[in-house]
């Protein structure tokens, strides 16, 4: 904003901060009044409104997956059949519509701000279980349309959660269900992925790293396992290489549904702590990994195409995580890190990029001497000007008092002039202040008798920075602040020095 010229913060900004990375709106408004910004309230709360609407999930666990109307449902109209094994696309007949917490007999209004959940008597949408979230896509007629933004499950009923787009919907109309392709297509990549996982974890690490739970999406996911302690670079890759070694071989992935009592004998893994009916799916890949699952899959390994560790950290006690990329995304993955590679050997002048660490090194080698010899420069400059602060320092009771603007200072030289004029001046009381990176820093400094006489650098520095619209503090004989206004360095620097001899009189 300060390098456009603009006193704003635009509310596509701060959308993008509250959305994408977490960082609530109340925060960026804080931050930005801290330096005289506004922020762009109206935009923000209009790109929420759309957000909501597209999302599909505002307040949908209260509004639409409400108990009384589903068991209701339940009552009257049965269990929802799932197709979404063998097909994506399929007719169905609407047997619910459920809207502020109650089922509706027809729902005609276009683009309402409401989630709105559609059940129909089967489908081939997939409802959010076992860690894969649910699928997208439309319901339509010829004349109308809903937007499927997520698809959840109560019991075995399956709520299709979105938007009418167009026309109307009504109980009894017989309407195509179709599932966005890409998204089911991404998704079942990424969970096959997870079984992989499984299996080069156990076979690195030992048989006691079992899943703990996951989290599926398109191209990504998140997987929980029992493990004590981090896992070394080596052992991440080498996870990696068994992954990316099962995608190779091509092996056929294979489900069958059979008895609990068969599946266990076959020595089908289960998910820790997890309950199973009587007859379970059971997924099967090559001759390494068979386990129980009710998600989607791939028909063979190989179509994965490609997986990328991208983190690895604790959950909980005894419980690790790790995130991951496949198919596209991952690819995408590679490419950045690949582009940010050649910007940097472009940057750095270095022709190879598996040159960079070598340059980098000797870079921060530079700056290491750089920095030591501009220390001892500086440190030699502010000598000379020390011995000139003491002679022209107005003197009171005894006490030296100096208050003083250094040039093109940093916080080590005002640090530096405190240390060396307490070393040269046995009873001495000193305010300091700089312009660095277009902020304020002061410091203050007394000698330890003035301590013993209750005279504080903590009390000084509040004083002047408050007149350049800043604070901070410190102990009583060196204290820190920042400011906001360099304009006022000067003044803050006088109230600092009357504050000392007021309390020296």
């Amino acid at each position: 904003a300060r390098k456009s010229n603009s006193s704003t913060i635009s509310g596509e900004d701060a959308f993008n901060l509250h959305t994408q990375e977490g960082f609530l709106i109340e925060l960026t408004e804080t931050m930005a009044a801290r330096h005289n910004l506004q922020v762009d309230k109206n935009q923000f709360e209009n790109l929420m409104k759309v957000h909501v609407l597209t999302s599909g999930k505002g307040n949908f666990a209260d509004s639409v997956m409400s108990e009384g109307p589903l068991d209701a449902l339940r009552k009257t109209s049965g269990a929802t059949e799932f197709l979404g094994y063998e097909t994506l696309d399929s007719s169905a007949e609407v047997i619910g519509i459920i809207t502020n917490d109650q089922l509706i007999e027809e729902l005609v209004e276009i683009g309402h701000a409401q989630a709105v959940g559609l059940v129909c008597d089967k489908t081939p949408f997939y409802a959010e279980s076992g860690g894969q979230v649910g699928d997208t896509g439309t319901i339509t007629t010829s004349d109308t349309e809903f937007k499927v933004s997520d698809t959840q499950k109560h019991g075995d009923l399956f709520i299709h959660i979105g938007h009418l787009t167009k026309g109307k919907l009504k109980i009894g109309l017989e309407v195509q269900m179709n599932v966005k392709t890409e998204q089911r297509q991404a998704i079942r990549r990424a969970h096959s992925a997870t079984h992989l996982l499984h299996h080069a974890l156990r076979e690195t690490l030992g048989e006691g790293a079992t899943q703990r739970g996951s989290k599926v999406e398109g191209d990504a996911f998140r997987f929980d396992f029992a493990h004590g302690s981090s896992l070394s670079k080596e052992e991440i890759l080498l996870i990696e290489d068994k992954i990316n070694q099962c995608i190779a071989d091509g092996n056929d992935i294979s489900t069958n549904v059979m008895e609990l009592k068969d599946a266990k004998k076959l020595g089908a893994m289960a998910l820790f702590g997890e309950k199973y009916p009587d007859k379970v799916r059971v997924v099967q890949m090559g001759d390494y990994s068979i386990e129980f699952c009710g998600g989607t899959h791939l028909s063979n390994t190989g179509q994965v195409g490609f997986c990328k560790v991208v983190g690895e950290e604790p959950v909980a006690k005894g419980v690790r995580r790790i995130s991951a990329m496949t198919g596209p995304k991952a690819l995408q993955k590679f490419r950045e890190a690949e582009s940010i590679l050649s910007d940097l050997a472009i940057l750095l002048k270095t022709p190879l990029p598996e040159d960079l660490s070598k340059k980098v090194s000797a870079l921060q080698d530079e700056l290491k001497f750089a920095k030591k010899t501009l220390s001892d420069q500086s440190s030699k400059s502010v000598s000379g000007t020390v011995d000139e602060l003491i002679s022209n320092a107005p003197e009171l009771d005894g006490v030296k008092i100096i208050a003083y603007s250094p040039e093109n200072a940093s916080r080590e030289i005002l640090r530096d002039f405190a240390d060396q004029l307490r070393k040269k001046v046995k009873s001495v009381a000193i305010i300091l202040g700089a312009e660095i990176d277009g902020k304020v820093a002061f410091l203050s400094a007394v000698s330890k008798d003035l301590v013993k006489r209750d005279i504080k650098a903590s009390d000084c520095i509040r004083v002047a920075a408050k007149v350049a619209g800043g604070g901070g503090g410190g102990r009583p004989d060196l204290a820190e602040a920042g400011g906001k206004f360099p304009e006022k360095i000067s003044e803050a620097l006088k109230a600092g020095e009357e504050f000392f001899k007021e309390k020296l009189v």
